[in-house]
């Protein structure tokens, strides 16, 4: 199929796009800056909010588009989460209106807001920040004018993303920023919370194979569905990376909106991958 992928030279997307590539799609990634195109990928530079009548033709006239384009999504808090979200919602009707047949719309665990245990597609959403209000309600855009066309949609919902860490703004990052500065100690809350981890690449793998089938739409949580502690977890890291520095527990609090225990149901994950058959061990 022809794929677009937005936002596909970034954290997540790179990994995306090369798991794409490996099922045997034909992918375009668009981008403002074109840095680092995985190989075998072709790049067009472009704001998905400057549209035109060429823009579809521009972008390779794709079947399928995953939607990571997004702005300091590291940052909770940005006014570019609620400023930007008219944007995106221009997109995705310009998309519906082209002639788009499926839409992969990439959100976070966020979305669901305060909430303690196992997450999947019909657990209740609340989000308590900007981020997560803006990807909260694109979903739900996303959703009605997709069903208004009989357009595919989904949403592959990111839980707790990690690896490749000197490219995010995540707490394994400032460690290793920490460790370089010569710091000795690093501030937690309790570490007690427990939160459902997932590697860079293997959410990269899943978001592709969620992408490259059809029978599973909707929410669709991507995942380990294995809740482990956010000590354990910074424990491993530290002895992993071979760091001196030492994890100070309880010197900070949690975060007003921090859950003390949520991961998500890898089920629905585990049919798509299932009806994409054979397919779906290429992408390793």
């Amino acid at each position: 199929m022809r794929v677009l992928v937005t936002g596909g030279c970034g954290y997540i997307g790179r990994y995306v796009v090369s798991e794409l590539l490996r099922i045997g799609h034909h992918v375009t990634v668009a981008q403002r800056r074109l840095e680092g195109v995985p190989a075998g990928a072709e790049g067009v530079s472009f704001d998905i909010f400057a549209l035109d009548r060429g823009s579809f033709d521009r972008l390779g006239r794709p079947e399928v588009c995953v939607n990571l384009a997004w702005e300091d999504g590291f940052d909770h808090n940005s006014a570019k989460h609620l400023d930007n979200v008219g944007g995106h919602v221009r997109f995705i009707r310009f998309l519906v209106e082209a002639g788009i047949k499926q839409i992969v719309g990439v959100g976070s665990v966020h979305e669901v807001g305060f909430y303690e245990g196992m997450v999947n597609e019909r657990t209740a959403t609340n989000p308590a920040h900007a981020y997560a209000i803006a990807k909260n309600f694109l979903r739900q855009v996303q959703k009605l004018l997709c069903n208004q066309r009989g357009i595919v949609s989904q949403w592959a919902r990111c839980h707790y993303v990690v690896g490749d860490d000197r490219r995010t703004n995540s707490v394994f990052k400032k460690l290793l920023e920490a460790e370089d500065q010569g710091k000795l100690a690093f501030d937690f809350n309790s570490g007690e919370m427990l939160r459902d981890f997932i590697d860079v690449g293997s959410l990269g793998r899943q978001i592709a194979i969620v992408a490259s089938q059809t029978a599973v739409a909707g929410t669709i949580d991507c995942c380990s569905g294995k809740p482990v502690s956010l000590r354990s977890r910074v424990t491993s890291f530290i002895a992993d990376h071979q760091l001196k520095i030492v994890p100070m527990w309880g010197n900070l609090p949690a975060r007003p909106y921090d859950s003390s225990a949520i991961w998500g149901d890898p089920s629905r994950f585990a049919e798509a991958a299932r009806a994409l058959g054979p397919l779906s061990s290429v992408a390793v």
